[in-house]
């Protein structure tokens, strides 16, 4: 055997050896699409922009939350930070939890694929064309966390990151 196909075929043996990205959890989707509810009254003081989406709450006041174990599901052991959105008209986006904290939280905006409300790693956000949309929701978390949540516009490159403290303080890395 030549010298390039005896490195192509260490190279292919090795490749087989290590596991693929692909063999772990396929990351959960929900859709978040123009409905025909009318837009929610806008009433909340602390907004806070994020790309192309606006969340109605601060998501820096779950960073000291001090009825978090109080408010727990004893269902399932969760909680639910709530915090409302706005996509601007026409907006299509993606929302989602960085790979790295999904084991720590899920999403409930959007829709599965049976229309009832989802727990996903990734909403796909399709505002209605002349008005801006509304969506109800929050993230669902297990226990004290940081999460980082990312948006990516339908067009852009840019990719907008969000570091969220769930009763974790200050303790969060930047982004």
């Amino acid at each position: 055997m030549t010298r390039p196909l005896v490195v192509l075929a260490a190279f292919v043996t090795a490749l087989a050896a290590v596991p693929s990205a692909s063999a772990g959890e396929a990351p959960t989707v929900a859709y978040a699409r123009c409905a025909d509810s009318p837009p929610q009254r806008d009433v909340s003081a602390a907004r806070e922009r994020f790309g192309p989406l606006t969340f109605l709450g601060n998501w820096a006041g779950y960073a000291e939350w001090r009825n978090m174990e109080w408010l727990r599901d004893d269902r399932d052991g969760t909680n639910y930070a709530k915090n409302p959105m706005y996509a601007r008209r026409g907006t299509v986006a993606t929302l989602s939890v960085a790979p790295a904290y999904r084991a720590a939280a899920d999403f409930v905006y959007g829709r599965g694929p049976n229309g009832s409300h989802a727990r996903s790693d990734i909403v796909r956000i399709r505002a209605c064309p002349h008005r801006n949309s509304f969506y109800s929701g929050g993230l669902v978390v297990t226990r004290p966390t940081c999460v980082r949540i990312d948006v990516r516009e339908r067009g852009s490159r840019r990719v907008h990151r969000k570091m969220v403290s769930i009763n974790m303080g200050a303790n969060c890395p930047a982004r």
